[in-house]
């Protein structure tokens, strides 16, 4: 094992456009805890969700969006995103007739006085969603063919009335479930890696293990490797972003790996901090550092890897990119939700107050 101090790297949450809001706000630049179905699986549906944390602040709605999950085993079509698919299907909108802790299995026993057809047999086109990093994109958005103008006054109601849709396969959106007061780090493995001289499989980079002590606001980053060149020294690579390094962009794939020995290699993420870590006579390491310091949104990508000139052109070979995401402690979320599958026209489900809910930005 191979310890160092460790110093804290915090990311800064990207400000989202004045007119943007998401709900629940704690869930702005980090991924939810659960995932949902509703809008991109079901072949018919209704889903009504009421967003109390909106309440006080009146705006002018023009499109809802939403995200895909990450942190749930993937969805994906073999080549780590969701394909492109289109849904058929109306959207409402009402200042709540309710609160999101007293939602009413009949949907329109939820809407308030101003309830509004804000898109009627409206075909949502949905974009393919990559795999690739926490929080994904809000880019599963349900433009309004006319805005609605929500009154502040109560919680926002919105209604998706699902008649059709033309995937076959069912995939997961962000979503956010019950409350913990002690979250642990949430990590990913961003990109694939390469083989390294003599192994069957590609080097891999985990971070399993790593904690969060939320009365302190410190914890453990733990990497660990397997895979590697044996009985070695190779570059542990620490950074805060897997999309650009110094304006180039990421991944970067290495020229001429992915017909070579090692197969395809890339670089996953900016290399800021290079710690040196030393690998068992198998082929595996591990890594512990103590976090100083802990925040809401940090976010840290990690990489793992070697030189070996036998391996490819430009003697490296990598592991897959590891994201790692610190989400802080939250209360249940003040949204409820209800739901109903099937006939669309169907007029009672299931309702669940300040339950799970899907991830939604309003713009």
């Amino acid at each position: 094992m191979y310890t160092t101090p460790w110093i804290a790297m915090t990311v800064l949450a990207a400000a989202l456009p004045a007119q943007s809001v998401v709900s629940p706000p704690h869930f702005t630049s980090v991924e939810g805890n659960a995932w949902l179905g509703h809008v991109a699986s079901t072949s018919s549906a209704r889903v009504l969700q009421v967003h109390d944390d909106l309440k006080g602040v009146p705006r002018t709605v023009r499109s809802i969006a939403f995200r895909r999950d990450n942190w749930s085993s993937p969805q994906s079509n073999g080549a780590g995103e969701h394909a492109a698919f289109v849904i058929l299907a109306d959207l409402w909108c009402s200042t709540a007739g309710v609160s999101a802790a007293s939602m009413n299995p009949t949907f329109d026993a939820n809407h308030g006085f101003d309830k509004a057809l804000v898109a009627s047999a409206k075909q949502f086109q949905f974009p393919a969603a990559p795999h690739h990093l926490m929080p994904s994109a809000f880019s599963y958005a349900l433009p309004f063919d006319r805005p609605f103008a929500y009154t502040g006054s109560a919680g926002l109601c919105w209604e998706l009335v699902i008649r059709g849709r033309n995937n076959l396969v069912g995939y997961r959106l962000d979503a956010v479930s019950g409350a913990s007061a002690y979250p642990g780090p949430v990590t990913w493995q961003t990109t694939g890696g390469c083989r390294a001289t003599g192994e069957v499989w590609p080097m891999e980079l985990t971070a399993n293990g790593s904690t969060v002590n939320w009365t302190t606001n410190s914890g453990d980053i733990v990497y660990s490797g397997r895979y590697l060149p044996k009985s070695s020294v190779v570059g542990l690579g620490l950074g805060l972003s897997a999309t650009s390094w110094n304006s180039i962009p990421l991944p970067l794939p290495i020229p001429g790996s992915a017909t070579a020995p090692s197969g395809f290699c890339q670089v996953a993420n900016d290399w800021s901090v290079i710690v040196p870590v030393l690998t068992t006579g198998s082929g595996t390491c591990s890594a512990r550092f103590p976090a100083v310091a802990v925040s809401h949104g940090m976010t840290i990508f990690g990489q793992l890897f070697a030189i070996d000139p036998a391996a490819n052109a430009f003697g490296l070979v990598m592991s897959g990119g590891e994201e790692l995401q610190v989400i802080g402690p939250w209360n249940a979320p003040h949204v409820g939700r209800v739901d109903a599958f099937g006939t669309p026209s169907s007029g009672t489900a299931a309702s669940y107050p300040l339950a799970s809910c899907l991830v939604s930005r309003f713009d």
